[in-house]
């Protein structure tokens, strides 16, 4: 009988070694990953123009841990040891962290990166809007060439009349007459009038493809001016105000230091915002 239970007592010891020995064997690497858990990279993926940078940050290193970068494909990027991309032929290639802590690797982050072409030419297809006012229209831009790579600029020239956001969603704040441009890093703009209406006139434009909109535009600066000058603004000066300055105040991007009257006939942009 004691021989039976020196046998019982030692499986019981035995079964408590092996299961003390699993458990500490498993519990080191929960332990190491909890540690890396919030380390991540500012972007996973990221299209670059040719020859243009981009900053390659990792977030929540610790004291201990260092961060090593290298690119699958040096002839399409490449990368320094701060994290600094350089855009250097078209293509698609993957650039590789890696989180190093006491001589070992304990994480690897990767981010796609894609090199494209520049834009060289750029076009607003609507070189007239009409908006009804609290209503949003979206502007349609073309870019060469077709498989560009690069974002179109939007700005505005007076935001208080209307609002340009960066994907170049008009927003009509007040009735008025203003500015929107479009532009690319090379230097190239285009632009475009915006009449943001009140409802009434809105829909006497939109059914009378004639409508006098060089008129209109003159009526909507004399207006302006008379609100920013006072009542001694005459229709001389509205009718200047058609090419007056407008290199100023809101525009981010390249603007013209004059804005040439369109001619070619506008286009009615629909009341509600177009756009999902």
């Amino acid at each position: 009988m004691n021989g039976k239970k020196s046998q019982n007592l030692i499986r019981v010891l035995s079964l408590a070694f092996v299961l003390t020995f699993v458990l500490a064997f498993w519990y080191q690497p929960v332990t190491a990953y909890a540690d890396t858990l919030d380390i991540k990279l500012n972007v996973n993926s990221k299209t670059l123009v040719k020859d243009k940078t981009f900053e390659l940050k990792v977030y929540n290193l610790s004291d201990d841990q260092t961060v090593v970068f290298k690119s699958d494909d040096t002839t399409v990027v490449s990368i320094d040891p701060n994290g600094l991309i350089t855009a250097l032929a078209v293509g698609n290639t993957i650039v590789t962290a890696t989180i190093r802590e006491e001589g070992k690797t304990v994480l690897s982050l990767t981010c796609d990166v894609t090199v494209g072409l520049p834009a060289i030419s750029v076009k607003l297809v609507q070189p007239t809007i009409f908006v009804m006012v609290g209503k949003q229209a979206m502007l349609k831009t073309i870019l060469q060439p077709l498989n560009t790579v690069e974002t179109a600029k939007y700005s505005g020239y007076n935001s208080e009349i209307a609002s340009v956001t960066t994907g170049g969603r008009i927003i009509a704040r007040s009735v008025g007459f203003t500015y929107v441009f479009v532009a690319i890093d090379n230097g190239k703009y285009d632009l475009c009038r915006v009449f943001v209406l009140d409802e009434s006139t809105y829909l006497e434009v939109l059914e009378n493809p004639d409508y006098d909109t060089e008129s209109l535009m003159r009526e909507m600066i004399r207006q302006q001016l008379a609100i920013n000058m006072g009542d001694d603004a005459t229709s001389d000066d509205a009718d200047s105000g058609t090419n007056s300055d407008v290199s100023g105040n809101n525009s981010s991007a390249v603007t013209p230091t004059a804005a040439p009257t369109a001619t070619a006939a506008p286009t009615v942009a629909p009341s509600a915002d177009s756009s999902k």
